[in-house]
């Protein structure tokens, strides 16, 4: 395919939802253009992209029935009287085909023929290959040191009547003589960055100036006249006349004839007004004044500024110039405070920063206007500031409470040289506490506060956000948007009224807007900002027009919600994304969040948002969003969006958060499912038979890379048991082995447990996984039997690796936990002894009564059962049950405790769960059920240790301690190589060891809330023997077993169960 053919092949249309997939293909096939990564979209992600895009067109390059190239075009958000490229791309097998370039000349045609003056982009600083074509199409890279931001004023020079003449020659484009470098435009001379174009054809020539700041033309070089304009500094303190010159020169043999008419604009008040004739030849100057009356605020340097503006007929024909100026205060002011940390009642300082604009030395003077929480050492200030420099002064002050400090103060200014001169300026400094409620403007902000949290509204771009010291997040409110389509008017449009004030508990934020995209309606925005750093926003809409409207109105509501760990209701599932890379939004598809809310939790920081379950969640270009339908809107009528909901440092815990959205509580955390799992056996690590492993890539992420699969047994060295290659053209998002035991270099009945650990390489990352997998063994079973001993009958259940042993008449409590012939438990059995800090001590599994002594549970009747549950994998556990009926004691009588510890064939896993039913006639919402295990890892007790992840080893028999545990620990002794770990549901219950030179305690507190006749079932620990070493993520698939049904529970009497 030769370069030519393709070209005329591609043509530019416009997008509809039926390119939406073919548009999906050209962005998965374009990362490389965007900096690498794996993002894939989808034709439902595309199409409900641009539903809710605030886009007015989007053009796209298409070849054949594949699109190549994309280019959107908008109103530009950040300023006025300009149109705007957001999105630009080209495929990268398209590049050189020159499709970019003409999906830019089509933005720039379509920014002509709507008769706006300018087209804006934004690029970045490497991107070497578009930016020389930018430019050649127009624009001009503005200086700037926070971000490249492009501007192309070919509009307006055709747009210019008095350059139309020239332009029947030129081809603007093509004739164009300037230079491309890639770098910053423009020259600067007093202050003024310029900026030219220039065109050459022939004997042709002609220049068109323009001015960065104004936006506008300021000279043009033809072959019939030059003009230029020149003011003598860019910065201007307001409040005086200033000059401004206009030079021109008829270069043609004939008579030019000029009129001039200056314009107002903002603070600037120009009423020259001239006509000339010019000779042949001839170079006149014509020069005006211009007032620059007073600002309340410093010059936004990202937007456009006042400009000097004037109307001109040159030879009959028209055109506007304009050249920005900046007004400046006489001295720019602002206090500062050192430290974010104030104590009342103390004497503190804060500082005022200062800059004097004149051009010769000031001095400046003002009294601090009192307010009620402060009182300042002197309310008189005074200073000198050399021409044109910077200072800053001490202020001493004294704060009687926290509030923000917002006052106009009136300034004498005295210049050397100069009469003085009189102005108000605004001083604000906001001094926050733990505590308060108030509220104001800071610079370009509006602040509510309430307590240690306080709610921002940025005047510029009408975004919110919530601060609290020491935190840091990623959370914040963009401006509304009306539709449809959904107007961006907002993100520039200055409130028309803010007001903050207390309501109940909360501090208010109301801020109103009048919309002219839709003529008639008032949107107001609310936002509730509670101390416990909650906060809800919602808006108001009004008809203020006489007639209703006769189109349902929307309002979209804009939010972003990033973190370094994100925890999501995603696809059924509850979600860690587990890092920053993982969570962001491009990763994940908004249609598949399935419930309403989101949650973040950070090293510092929690955070969380939730919305009415009635709304769907949207992702319009980067951020969130959420659609409202508010219908028809009757003349005078408000209607209400439904409110979102942030929390920032609420809740610890996700599943608080989530009860807290939903109004529903889960009784039991679930675990948390990871973004990249590793499922062994389905889910089930003790399934029979062959392993299956399966990876599974919930992110919007194909599958692309080596999957390697590694296998431990016990405590032999690591094996590699496969390896594939996963091809990302397959669109997979799971991959998997099944591999029979001789394949993993196993026993075909191995009865240890196997560590699996995976390595996937993929094409943006290496990641790794791990997982416990212990099958059952087909051959052993579970056996149960009864035989006298010392303390009455002795109950045993062995399955063929691991056997345990109970005698009801010595106690509630297992007294022996054997493996491979060797004794874990420590138990006084046959008889109940003192030990240590415990009379009488039994030692052994058992469990610890609430209200209830040992002697007392010593008198309770005992039973033994053997028993079977079945997990949700269908795996048939079976053991012992230990059974209390408590009668005797008063406070527990009507209580019945049951004990179960089961086991599954061939499997070194002993299950521990129990049941409490309460017939007491009473409500127990506090009743709590603990673990009482004393262990023995050694027969010499000093031989043992215990170890905690995160906190290191600990040695058996010098210290005492008590250690909270986080789901696992894990015991064993220098004397033994096999060991012993304990998983609880954490962070479901808490579990705890203790320590001391005679005993080591471990146990697991349930929280189990009982209705009267109400039975209630704690979640399982498991106790794994075996040499591997297990930490956390390689039991985390054990902690997702549950059991069907906890009401079902098969009971047998027959000892040869």
């Amino acid at each position: 395919m030769t370069a030519n053919i393709t070209m005329e092949k591609i043509r530019i249309i416009e997008y509809d939802p039926s390119y939406a997939g073919a548009v999906a293909e050209m962005w998965n096939r374009s990362n490389e253009s965007w900096g690498g990564g794996t993002n894939q979209r989808t034709e439902d992600t595309v199409r409900r992209e641009m539903e809710i895009s605030s886009n007015l067109h989007v053009f796209l390059a298409v070849d054949g029935k594949e699109v190549v190239g994309f280019c959107s075009f908008a109103h530009y958000r950040h300023d006025e009287g300009a149109l705007y490229v957001p999105l630009l791309n080209v495929r990268p097998d398209y590049h050189g085909y020159k499709v970019g370039r003409n999906l830019i000349l089509n933005a720039v045609r379509k920014t002509i023929e709507a008769g706006w003056p300018r087209l804006d982009l934004f690029t970045w600083a490497g991107n070497t290959k578009a930016v020389p074509m930018y430019k050649k199409c127009g624009f001009f890279w503005e200086k700037n040191e926070s971000y490249v931001h492009l501007m192309n004023f070919i509009p307006t020079v055709l747009q210019t009547e008095a350059l139309a003449p020239y332009f029947e020659k030129l081809d603007w484009y093509a004739d164009s003589t300037r230079e491309l470098p890639i770098q910053p435009d423009g020259r600067r001379e007093r202050g003024f960055d310029f900026l030219d174009y220039t065109w050459q054809k022939g004997e042709l020539s002609l220049r068109a100036e323009f001015e960065k700041t104004g936006r506008g033309l300021t000279a043009l070089n033809t072959p019939d006249y030059e003009i230029s304009t020149e003011i003598d500094d860019h910065d201007l303190v307001f409040g005086s006349a200033y000059k401004i010159r206009y030079s021109i020169k008829n270069c043609s043999a004939s008579e030019l004839s000029i009129e001039i008419n200056g314009q107002n604009d903002k603070n600037i008040r120009f009423s020259l007004s001239v006509a000339r004739n010019l000779a042949p030849g001839e170079t006149v100057i014509v020069e005006g004044d211009f007032e620059l009356d007073p600002i309340r605020e410093e010059q936004n340097d990202k937007k456009t500024h006042p400009v000097v503006r004037s109307k001109w007929v040159i030879g009959g024909k028209q055109a506007e110039f304009r050249i920005g100026v900046s007004p400046k205060f006489p001295v720019q002011m602002k206090l500062v405070l050192p430290t974010r940390e104030l104590s009342l009642g103390l004497p503190a300082e804060l500082y005022l920063n200062m800059e004097n604009h004149f051009t010769s030395e000031a001095e400046f003077s003002f009294n601090l206007p009192d307010d009620d929480f402060l009182r300042w050492d002197d309310q008189k200030v005074c200073f000198k500031v050399p021409a044109k420099s910077k200072a800053s002064v001490s202020i001493p002050f004294t704060l009687n409470a926290y509030g923000l400090y917002s006052q106009d103060v009136e300034v004498t200014a005295v210049p050397i040289g100069m009469k003085a001169v009189s102005f108000t300026g605004k001083l604000s400094v906001l001094m926050k506490g733990r505590y308060g409620r108030f509220g104001g403007q800071e610079g370009d902000q509006w602040i509510a506060v309430n307590g240690a949290f306080s709610l921002h509204l940025n005047k510029i771009d009408n975004a919110m956000w919530i601060e609290y010291p020491g935190s840091s997040h990623n959370f914040w409110l963009n401006y509304p948007k009306l539709g449809k389509p959904f107007a961006e008017e907002f993100s520039k449009k200055l409130a028309k009224e803010v007001k903050i004030y207390s309501e109940g508990e909360s501090q208010v934020l109301e801020a109103i807007y009048e919309s002219d995209e839709f003529p008639g309606l008032e949107i107001k925005t609310v936002a509730k900002l509670f101390a416990n750093g909650i906060a809800e926003f919602h808006h108001e809409i009004c008809n203020t027009s006489s007639e209703a409207l006769h189109e349902n109105v929307y309002v979209l509501t804009n939010f972003g919600f990033f973190g370094k760990r994100l925890i999501l209701p995603y696809q059924g599932h509850y979600v860690d994304m587990g890092d920053s890379y993982s969570s962001d939004p491009s990763h994940w598809d908004s249609a598949q969040i399935t419930e309403n809310w989101l949650f973040c939790k950070e090293e510092n920081v929690t955070c969380g948002i939730f919305w009415d379950p009635s709304l769907k969640l949207l992702r319009p270009e980067y951020p969130l969003g959420l659609e409202h339908n508010l219908g028809h809107i009757l003349s005078g009528d408000v209607v209400r969006t439904k409110a979102i909901v942030f929390a920032l440092n609420t809740f610890t815990q996700w599943s608080d958060f989530r009860s807290f959205a939903r109004k529903q509580r889960k009784s039991v955390t679930p675990v948390l499912d990871d973004h990249l799992e590793l499922r062994l056996g389905g889910g089930n690590p003790f399934a029979p038979g062959a392993l299956k492993a399966e990876l599974i890539e919930r992110k919007m992420i194909p599958l692309a890379g080596i999957f390697e699969l590694y296998v431990q047994n016990g405590s032999d060295s690591e094996q590699v048991a496969a390896k594939i290659e996963l091809d990302g053209e397959q669109d997979s998002r799971t991959a998997g082995f099944e591999l029979a035991p001789e394949e993993l270099g196993l026993p075909a009945q191995s009865e240890s447990v196997q560590k699996i650990r995976i390595v996937y390489v993929g094409e943006d990352r290496v990641q790794e996984r791990s997982g416990l997998w212990s099958p059952q063994t087909e051959s052993a079973t579970v056996a149960c039997r009864v035989e006298e001993g010392p303390a009455g009958a002795v109950h045993t259940v062995s399955n063929g690796v691991l056997s345990i042993s109970a005698a009801p008449a010595f106690g509630n409590v297992v007294h022996s936990l054997m493996y491979n012939g060797k004794e874990w438990l420590d138990s006084s059995y046959p008889e109940a002894t003192p030990r240590s800090w415990w009379n009488p001590w039994l030692g052994g599994l058992g469990v610890s009564i609430p209200g209830m002594g040992g002697f007392s549970r010593q008198e309770e009747l005992r039973t033994a059962a053997w028993v079977e549950r079945i997990d949700i994998h269908g795996n048939v556990w079976k053991g012992l049950r230990i059974t209390t009926s408590i009668e005797k004691q008063e406070l527990n009588r009507g209580i019945t405790i049951h004990q179960h510890y089961l086991m599954l064939p061939g499997v070194p896993v002993l299950c521990v769960m129990h049941s409490v039913t309460n017939r007491t006639g009473l409500v127990l919402p506090q009743y709590s059920l603990s673990e009482d295990n004393y262990f023995k890892p050694s027969p010499v007790f000093s031989e043992g240790w215990m170890e905690f992840p995160e906190q290191g080893k600990f040695l058996l028999g010098k210290m005492e301690a008590n250690i909270d545990t986080k789901g696992i620990m894990r015991m064993g002794a220098v004397s033994r190589t096999d060991l012993l770990h304990i998983v609880n549901n954490y962070p479901n219950q808490k579990a705890s060891a203790y320590v001391n030179n005679k005993v080591f305690n471990q146990g697991v507190n349930y929280h189990l809330p009982l209705l009267n006749d109400e039975t209630a079932w704690s979640q399982p620990t498991f106790l794994i023997m075996g040499e591997a070493t297990l930490n956390l993520e390689d039991v985390s698939g054990l902690l997702k077993l549950t059991f069907a049904s906890n009401t079902e529970e098969k009971e047998t009497t027959n000892a040869d169960h």
